[in-house]
C-alpha cells in the first residue's frame, strides 16, 4: 500500500518581509556605489597619468585596493 498525499490548494506568495526589502535596498546601494567608484577610476587615471609614471600609478592602485580589502577583512 502506498499513502497518497492530500491535495494542497495553491497559495499566494508571501509578501516580502522588511528584512528582504532592506537587503534588496542595500544590494542596490552597493551596486550603485561600485558603479560610481569604477567610473571615477577612469577619470582619476587619466588625470594621474599626466603626473605619475605608469609603474607608480599601478603601485598606487594596488596599495589602495589592498588597503580597502584589508579594512574589509578587519571589519569582519
Amino acid at each position: 500500500m502506498t499513502a497518497v498525499a492530500p491535495a494542497v490548494a495553491p497559495t499566494e506568495p508571501e509578501p516580502e518581509s522588511r528584512t528582504e526589502r532592506e537587503r534588496r535596498a542595500a544590494l542596490v546601494a552597493a551596486v550603485g556605489v561600485m558603479v560610481c567608484l569604477w567610473a571615477s577610476a577612469f577619470v582619476a587615471i587619466r588625470f594621474a597619468d599626466r603626473e605619475l609614471a605608469p609603474g607608480a600609478l599601478a603601485l598606487g592602485r594596488l596599495l589602495v585596493g589592498s588597503a580597502a580589502l584589508g579594512a574589509l577583512v578587519m571589519a569582519r
